[in-house]
């Protein structure tokens, strides 16, 4: 697959382009990116052409994908350029920072076979990963609630300056929140039904458009409920970047995801913690290192696989409530899917 960059304004995407110029199926071909250091910097590394403007990359039409991580509000309109173009899209979170546009991605992949694939990583992490099978599995019972953080490291120097306004960054929901809604969605196995949420600015106030924290609510549609929070208000000199945690109750039991202090999956159902290694060597879950990888699953969307993790479907659910969530934090009230 010919890959191409466009939008160098998020780290992630250099680290997608380093992992599929590793892979045999890959071959990373062009970068568009407005700003020129940026620019160079990547043409020099990967020894590829560079574009000032997206839309001469295209024109040039060596390419089969693309992966997206432009200025956060700019991501709707170049998805949809880019699969009017036929080329298929990998784009860092979040897709998409209104909900007009994501119906119109939405418009646009029902008129084209391209694809719209987004890195919510969470789906192959592997503890994750562990905790989805043993839920699926019915390991701890009918799911009644869950709950997950999502404390991050602001590092407020090194943020560029569009981070700090709503209209171009979206928000924290969008930013933090899409990994957590996305990963309730899977953990649940059904959809949102309702979602009341909050956004406010606690620590860097000198921001008067920036929120640096939220909490979202989720009302599932089989009745168990789903709490998700996060922030950019983990102090500078904590020993890690961010305290991320899943915690899942159910009708038999519970299970945790915990990062740090260390990495951990913990399952309780018969008064006994276990973790995911006690699991995996008891063969009662399958290892996650057997689970596909990201790349690997965004090939297989792209040549017409219906067994991917994660599903066009996914990314489009995923960031709609993501988005009724932020309006649910703008309005102060219930919001419901119509």
């Amino acid at each position: 697959m010919r890959l191409a960059i466009i939008g160098l304004q998020h780290f992630h995407i250099v680290g997608i382009a380093r992992a599929a110029a590793a892979r045999p199926d890959f071959e990373i071909v062009g970068v568009a990116e407005r700003d020129a250091t940026l620019r160079e910097q990547i043409a020099a590394e990967f020894k590829i052409p560079a574009y000032a403007d997206y839309r001469d990359l295209l024109a040039a039409g060596r390419i089969d994908a693309a992966g997206l991580a432009p200025i956060n509000s700019e991501k709707g309109a170049l998805i949809v350029a880019c699969l009017e173009a036929g080329v298929h899209v990998l784009v860092d979170k979040p897709a998409v920072t209104t909900l007009e546009d994501l119906a119109r991605v939405e418009e646009a992949l029902g008129r084209r076979r391209a694809h719209l694939y987004c890195a919510l990583t969470l789906r192959f992490a592997p503890n994750y990963v562990a905790a989805q099978r043993l839920v699926a599995r019915g390991e701890i019972g009918r799911v009644v609630s869950s709950y997950a953080q999502r404390p991050h490291k602001l590092g407020i120097v090194r943020r560029p300056a569009w981070m700090f306004q709503r209209a171009t960054y979206g928000g924290p929901t969008l930013d933090l929140g899409i990994h957590d809604i996305d990963m309730l969605r899977w953990i649940h196995g059904c959809e949102p039904a309702a979602t009341w949420a909050r956004e406010s600015n606690a620590r860097f106030t000198e921001h008067a458009d920036f929120a640096d924290h939220f909490e979202v609510m989720l009302q599932m549609t089989d009745g168990s409920t789903g709490f998700v929070k996060g922030s950019w208000l983990t102090p500078d000199a904590a020993p890690w970047h961010g305290d991320t945690r899943l915690f899942v109750e159910g009708s038999l039991g519970y299970l945790e995801v915990r990062d740090h202090p260390e990495p951990a999956l913990i399952a309780n159902t018969t008064g006994e913690p276990r973790t995911v290694s006690d699991f995996e060597r008891s063969e009662e879950i399958e290892p996650a290192a057997h689970q596909r990888g990201m790349l690997q699953d965004f090939l297989a969307m792209t040549r017409g696989q219906t067994d991917t993790v994660l599903r066009q479907a996914d990314v489009i659910e995923s960031h709609r409530w993501a988005l009724l969530a932020r309006q649910s934090a703008d309005t102060g009230g219930l919001v419901r899917r119509r």
